[in-house]
């Protein structure tokens, strides 16, 4: 890739600026509006590109298409951004390729009119008032992994980006001419469908995060479907984040509820560390929620049970730690369970903070936590009532466009109640905003008071008529 100058800031260890652009994929179908929040959980390759209609883009857009199934495969999202506007975008992809169009994209193009969000990313040329080509990989933590700037001029390869992708994805070095069949850099070697580990044959990837990729996998022992999570060597080196790690295996592993992922196994092998757990076939809360498949009533029945699932775990003297939507998984009989217990802890303590930062998930953080300060059972029952309002309202009460930003609205501001008071009843609006409480003793004392509350709420008043 040609590289022609530095981007005017360095992201690369910080969390992305916050953005929501408006997108289009196929010109027949409806538009919607994306944000940097609908990626917790995923990888994102954010490019930034010219204009529509020109001599390059195509060829670098579609070859980045043509990758799109691999990179399903590698929980892996891409989103190219102009400043052209939605209209244009639409009657480019819908111009045949030999007419200068773009023919066929298998994700979407979103509009930054005026360049403000390229402007927050550093590759806004203003003289030409279009984006340079800039590259930016985001892990599902929203922290950029990768950036690079690129002549307006001259393309990208999907090539070079894929083998920077799964470099960072492995945790390895990126030497210039590494590929992934190299074996001279220590990496976690790929996972493909049909691997091994142990007597588990690896179907493919269901996801990854910061601590540890997880597959789908068949046990030829037992012959049942299992989820296989794994902890990348350089993680496991590491003896905190090695404990944290097994943490979730000997904290979930006591657990047995109909609300709780179940444990099966943990052990170590040729010094790889991993978990297996039960299956779950549907999609993820976080999934359902920004899909709007959810009516007002499933939202209550989902609620209920993650309440009955936290409030077991807290009476086993279990507090999660890193509640929210991407850890509550969903199975083909309508129930969820709570998951991903990685940063469990059996007593109170404090948060984890490793090299200056805070182990969890920002946004569902209680304001003790972003402090460092002691917690208990009550930072879970903010994290629980973060998860609420996005369950009812379809986004994040705490948001902004840099760390402490985030923590600053955590800590100082109410959120917005929007559908909480324009579509539903008053009560429902009182315990999520109870849940929210800044002052860990105006919070529920318990998830059981909570769950009281919450099964008070009649199922015909739920909603404002």
């Amino acid at each position: 890739m040609a590289v022609s100058q530095n981007i005017s800031t360095s992201f690369v260890g910080k969390r992305a600026p916050d953005f929501s652009l408006d997108c289009t994929q196929q010109p027949t179908e409806p538009g919607w509006t994306t944000r940097l929040s609908d990626f917790l959980d995923r990888w994102l390759i954010l490019i930034f590109y010219p204009q529509d209609f020109s001599l390059i883009c195509p060829t670098e857009l579609t070859a980045l298409s043509d990758c799109v199934t691999d990179l399903a495969e590698s929980n892996t999202s891409v989103l190219a951004v102009s400043a052209d506007s939605i209209e244009t975008h639409e009657r480019w992809i819908a111009t045949p390729a030999l007419k200068g169009g773009l023919g066929h994209i298998r994700f979407p193009l979103a509009s930054d009119p005026g360049g403000t969000v390229a402007q927050k990313f550093g590759v806004y040329a203003i003289a030409q008032k279009v984006a340079h080509r800039g590259l930016f990989i985001i892990d599902p933590n929203s922290i950029v992994q990768y950036q690079s700037l690129h002549n307006l001029n001259v393309g990208r390869s999907a090539s070079e980006i894929m083998r920077v992708l799964k470099a960072l994805q492995m945790g390895g070095l990126c030497a210039e001419n590494w590929t992934p069949g190299d074996s001279q850099i220590e990496l976690l070697p790929a996972v493909k469908p049909g691997a091994r580990v142990a007597q588990f044959r690896i179907i493919r990837q269901l996801g990854q995060g910061g601590m540890g990729a997880v597959y789908l996998a068949e046990d030829e022992n037992l012959k049942r479907k299992v989820a296989l999570k794994l902890l990348p060597p350089h993680m496991t080196r590491d003896p905190v984040a090695k404990t944290l790690f097994m943490n979730e295996a000997l904290s979930a592993a006591a657990l047995s509820h109909p609300n709780i992922v179940t444990i099966f196994d943990v052990t170590e092998q040729a010094g790889q560390i991993y978990l297996v757990f039960e299956y779950m076939d549907g999609k993820t809360l976080h999934d359902l929620i920004y899909s709007n498949a959810l009516s007002a009533m499933q939202a209550l029945e989902f609620a209920r049970q993650i309440c009955k699932g936290l409030e077991y775990a807290h009476s086993e003297g279990v507090i999660h730690r890193d509640l929210k939507s991407s850890n509550i998984l969903s199975d083909s009989s309508g129930n969820v369970k709570i998951g991903d217990f990685g940063l469990a802890m059996s007593k109170n303590g404090a948060s984890y903070i490793i090299d200056g930062a805070l182990m969890g998930t920002l946004h569902y953080q209680s304001p003790e936590s972003t402090r460092g300060d002691t917690t208990d059972a009550r930072s879970d029952i903010f994290s629980l009532g973060v998860v609420l309002y996005e369950l009812f309202c379809g986004k994040l009460p705490f948001t902004g466009e840099y760390d402490e930003a985030v923590v600053y609205s955590i800590c100082n501001e109410q959120p917005d109640p929007g559908r909480l008071e324009s579509e539903f009843c008053t009560q429902l609006r009182e315990i999520i905003f109870k849940a929210l409480e800044k002052e860990v003793d105006e919070r529920y004392q318990s998830v059981d008071a909570l769950s009281h509350d919450l099964d008070s709420l009649r199922d015909g008043e739920l909603q404002r008529t």
